[in-house]
Formats: structure tokens, C-alpha cells, sequence
């Protein structure tokens, strides 16, 4: 009979991984990936349960990946998420906060640790004298089974046009079964911070020495949303055929930007370089010296971090720009939706408790696979003619009206708490979607479908009564040439937070407003919008 008690051990080790499935439902119980992370999972616990015939030393052996499996169920059942890079990240960046994190979350903490002792120790003294037949052979098996699925998975990403490493990065990017995916995310979280390491000593030094200006006098609040891989061409907003934007349209306030392109068609170049006041031609200076977000902080903002999106090594420095605010979320592999009861709450709380406030949204958006963005609900546009174009820009085009549905979520709440308040939305690139005879598609190609970038403003009717000069000069250079870089000077300007380094003639809510030659960094090289043989401002957006 004792020889069954390594049934609730183990049910107890495996559960992050269906604990996360039960929490999302079916949508994320279906998913190739999560049936892949069940898979890897039950391989692992075959491996050690057929090379251990001594229950008790097992037992033992296995300590390290109960106190993970704690760790990673604590994740899931407060946060509904798992122990990923993106919250080893936190751990890592915010150690000085973890008294603070302590205090909050005590009685979940303290619940925690009881079941994992009961279950642990409970188990260890029952199994003390246990021993069965150990099974190489079978042990054997398992193994090598895993060693198959990750090569699977390192050949699928060598497919994907990727080179050796960044190959390797993704089998440790993806591994999230349940106990052992942890310690590949734990490997993948050393290496961002090791490569890391100097340039955040330069970050950690530097200040804004941020200060507001007096007539700010209220409860502000300011959200960036960052979307993913959306281009213009395909938002009705700005001309396309296709009904992809009606919510948006329809909206009051909205001040489309058309003619905006980003600093770099990759995130992890084009979001840091969206949130500096240095130029993207140094971008090492982007990448040692804090975001606006720690100016806002500096300035006594209260600011949030929102995500979507995996904290990996693919994000570069975007992991440390998100722990430069006070508070951080990640909803990592689900919809962008999952942020909207999150983002309610901080601004009921805002209002009631009069806090000027930042929040940034960093959505997963339009990323590829596109069919992965959005709910079945959402399946609004198909082409008769099932050609791999039309699929593509059909999954394409359901992404973006979800993303239509979610903004204008996000604009509904920030409106309903009735204070001073301004939306600012811009994607970090576009995206190529077999346009031409070429048959391009993705981003990191540098042409007019990968750098123009969908972006609007909403103004709230409270921030336009206290700032009508900000909302007057947005409608006077909206359809101005404007870089994503432009971005940070342009809240700080809105906001009336003066920096070191704040450049109001880039700020598009000035009436200084001068637009310079835009600049972008393309694969490394530094070019001007002139060195390019196309013209943004004259593209034709067709279905």
C-alpha cells in the first residue's frame, strides 16, 4: 500500500502545469503547447520513478523540484500564470521589494508552505522503508524520448530561419512542463541578466532628476498601450477596405496618427527605443539609461506594467524597463483581454485615491501566429479563395478588429472614471504579409509594410477642459511625419514632467513641434527615412 503514496507526491509536483490549464479553460486546455508541456511533464516523472527503486531516496533527490513546484503553484493560483522568465525577471530586478511583496501576500505564502510541508514530509515518513523494483530500461526510454521532443522542437525553431543559439534559446523559452520546465526558465533568466549585467549598472546610476509642473495640480492618469506587429495599411482607421476598426472609428476623441513609423521593425529595439529620450542612432545610450517610466515614478507618478507578452531573451531590456514601475503584471500566453479587470482596478483605485498615474499596457497584439490572438469569436473575415495569402491576411485581419474590440475596452474604462486622462496607442513595428511578388513576410525587413506603424491618441473630455492647448496641438500635428521615438518626449510634454534630456520640439502635443529627418536603426545599420527608396506617406492601403 505505502508504494501508492508516490501518487499524491506526484499529482502535487505535476500540478502547476494542469492547475494553469483548468484555470484558462478550454481554449487553453486545447492548445498544441499545453498538451506539449503535459507530455514533457509525464516523461519527466516516468524518468525518475523507473530510475528509483527507493522511494524515500526519491523522495529526497526530488526536494529542489518540490520547492519549484510550490513556487510555480503559487504563481498559477494568484496570478494565473507560471514560474516563467518573466516572473524570475521580477524576482531578480526587484529584490529590494520582496519585504513589501511578503507583507502583501502573506496568507497565500503562508498557506503554501503548509501544504507543501504536509505533503512533502507527510509523504517522506510514509515512504521511509519503501522500496520497489527500479526499471533502467524504462527510465532509459523516457529519456531518450525527451531528448527526441527537444530536438523536435530546436529543429522546428533552425526551420523558422533562426540561427543555432537563438535555436537553443527557444527550446528553453518554451519548456514550461511541470516539475522540471522551471529550471530551463531559471537558465534563461541568467543568461538576459548576465548579458545584461553592464549596461544595467549604467541604468541603475541614472536619474531624470524629473520634475511636474504646478498647473498639474489634479489626479492624472496617462496609459501607453504598445501593440505588436500592427500596421496601418490593414486599420479601416486609416483607409482599409476591410472593417477591421469600427469601435475605434466610432469613437469620440480619437485622433488618428497615419503617418507614423516605428525606430526599428524588431520589439526588442523598437520598444526601449519608444520609451528613451535618446535617439535610436545610440542605441546604447537607449539601453543605459532608464525609460520614462522611472521619470513619471520620479515625478510621483504611481506607475503599473501590464503584459502580455513572454519576458524572454528575444525582449532584450524590455524585462528591466518593465521593473523600473512600482507594480507588475504578467498574463503571459493568454489573450490581451486578460489585462482589462487589472487595468479597472488601478484606475477605480486611482480616482478614488486622487493618484496621478502611468500605466503601460505591453499587448501581445497581432504577433504571429495571428490565428493565437484572439477568440473564436472573433473569426469575422474570410476569403472564398483559400490561398495562403488570403488565410494569412484573413487571421491577420480577425487580429486587429479583436485588438479594435480591446482598445475600445480600454478607452470605455478610462473614460468611466470620469478624471483627467490621455490614451496613447502605438504599435512597436508592422508587418509583411506576402504584399508583393517578392512573397516577403514578418518584420526585420525594412520596408514600407514592417516600418509604418499604426498609432492614435484618445483625450479624455476632463484632460481637454484642464489642457485644451494639448489637445489643440495634437490635431494640429497629427498628420505630421512622427517617429515611435517621438513618444517619450510627447508624454512627458502632456504630462508637464520636465528631465534631463526632454526635447519639447519632439513632444507632438507642442505647438514647438518640428519633425526632424527620421531615423531608424535597420539590422544594425543607422539610416534616415531619405536613405530608403520608398515613400511612407504615399502607400496605397487595399484589401
Amino acid at each position: 500500500m505505502k508504494k501508492y503514496l508516490i501518487l499524491p507526491l506526484w499529482a502535487y509536483l505535476l500540478s502547476p502545469v494542469f492547475v494553469y490549464g483548468y484555470n484558462g479553460g478550454w481554449g487553453r486546455i486545447l492548445e498544441l503547447q499545453y498538451f506539449f508541456h503535459i507530455f514533457l511533464s509525464l516523461l519527466w516523472a516516468g524518468f525518475f520513478v523507473f530510475l528509483f527503486g527507493n522511494r524515500f531516496r526519491l523522495q529526497l533527490v526530488l526536494l529542489p523540484f518540490f520547492l519549484i513546484a510550490a513556487a510555480d503553484l503559487f504563481v498559477v493560483t494568484n496570478f494565473d500564470s507560471r514560474l516563467s522568465t518573466s516572473y524570475l525577471m521580477l524576482a531578480v530586478t526587484d529584490a529590494s521589494e520582496i519585504s513589501e511583496f511578503l507583507r502583501s501576500y502573506a496568507q497565500p505564502l503562508a498557506i503554501s508552505a503548509l501544504l507543501f510541508f504536509t505533503i512533502y514530509f507527510g509523504g517522506l515518513w510514509g515512504m521511509r522503508r519503501t522500496v520497489v523494483r527500479a526499471k533502467p530500461i524504462p527510465a532509459l526510454a523516457c529519456l531518450l524520448v525527451l531528448f527526441a521532443s527537444y530536438a523536435a522542437l530546436f529543429v522546428k525553431h533552425l526551420q523558422g530561419n533562426s540561427d543555432f543559439r537563438t535555436s537553443a534559446l527557444g527550446v528553453l523559452g518554451k519548456e514550461l512542463s511541470a516539475p522540471v520546465g522551471p529550471i530551463f526558465q531559471m537558465a534563461l533568466t541568467s543568461l538576459i541578466v548576465s548579458e545584461n549585467a553592464e549596461l544595467l549598472n549604467q541604468r541603475n546610476s541614472h536619474v531624470f532628476n524629473a520634475k511636474q509642473a504646478t498647473e498639474h495640480k489634479q489626479n492624472e492618469l496617462y496609459v501607453l498601450v504598445i501593440g505588436e506587429s500592427a500596421r496601418p495599411q490593414n486599420w479601416s482607421l486609416f483607409g482599409y477596405t476591410r472593417n477591421t476598426t469600427p469601435k475605434i472609428k466610432s469613437t469620440n476623441n480619437i485622433i488618428p496618427l497615419p503617418n507614423v513609423i516605428t525606430t526599428d521593425p524588431l520589439t526588442s529595439f523598437a520598444v526601449p527605443s519608444l520609451l528613451s529620450l535618446e535617439n535610436i542612432h545610440n542605441f546604447r545610450g537607449v539601453l543605459s539609461h532608464r525609460s520614462i517610466v522611472s521619470a513619471f515614478r520620479e515625478a510621483g507618478f504611481e506607475t503599473h506594467w501590464l503584459s502580455t507578452q513572454e519576458a524572454d531573451v528575444w525582449g532584450g531590456m524590455i524585462p528591466h524597463l518593465a521593473s523600473e514601475a512600482q507594480h507588475k503584471r504578467y498574463f503571459e500566453r493568454t489573450f490581451d483581454a486578460r489585462l482589462l479587470p487589472e487595468l479597472s482596478q488601478i484606475i477605480d483605485d486611482a480616482a478614488k485615491e486622487k493618484k496621478k498615474t502611468l500605466v503601460v499596457l505591453h499587448t501581445k497584439g497581432s504577433h504571429f501566429e495571428f490565428s493565437r490572438r484572439y477568440p473564436d469569436s472573433f473569426k469575422n473575415f474570410e476569403s472564398e479563395n483559400n490561398s495562403r495569402r488570403n488565410m494569412l491576411v484573413d487571421t491577420y485581419d480577425n487580429s486587429i478588429l479583436y485588438t479594435d474590440w480591446f482598445l475600445s475596452r480600454v478607452i470605455e474604462i478610462i473614460r468611466n472614471a470620469r478624471i483627467p486622462s490621455l490614451m496613447l496607442y502605438s504599435s512597436d513595428h508592422g508587418e509583411n504579409l506576402l504584399d508583393t511578388s517578392a512573397g516577403l513576410f514578418g518584420h526585420n525587413i525594412g520596408n514600407i509594410y514592417d516600418l509604418k506603424t499604426a498609432a492614435f491618441a484618445w483625450i479624455s473630455p476632463e484632460f481637454n477642459d484642464n489642457f485644451p492647448k494639448i489637445t489643440a496641438a495634437l490635431t494640429k500635428n497629427a498628420n505630421k511625419p512622427i517617429s515611435i521615438g517621438y513618444f517619450s518626449h510627447s508624454l512627458l510634454h502632456a504630462a508637464g514632467i520636465r528631465t534631463n534630456n526632454l526635447n519639447t520640439t519632439l513632444s507632438i502635443f507642442s505647438d514647438e513641434f518640428s519633425p526632424q529627418p527620421r531615423q531608424i536603426l535597420l539590422r544594425g545599420n543607422a539610416l534616415f527615412e531619405s536613405d530608403l527608396d520608398f515613400c511612407f506617406s504615399c502607400s496605397s492601403i487595399t484589401k
